[in-house]
């Protein structure tokens, strides 16, 4: 079965025992430049709202939770 949505299409590969499904996605290039951009933002902002757990104002917070020889 394969399903055009404008020019992308995707493609049912196979159904597995699990319930769970096999595709298969075919992008025009500029849907998967389109894609690439987006990941690398959610990447790059992921990663600034982690940092901020490095915040040496915010150190003895986070380090305590992770230090099994804290006594808080």
């Amino acid at each position: 079965m394969t399903d055009s949505i404008n020019t992308a299409n995707v493609t049912l590969i196979r159904e597995n025992e699990d319930g769970s499904a096999d595709y298969q996605f075919h992008f025009p290039p500029e849907a998967l430049d389109a894609l690439t951009r987006l990941g690398i933002l959610t990447a790059i902002q992921a990663g600034i709202e982690d940092a901020k757990r490095l915040d040496p104002g915010e150190y003895n917070d986070w380090h305590n939770e992770l230090d099994p020889e804290s006594d808080s």
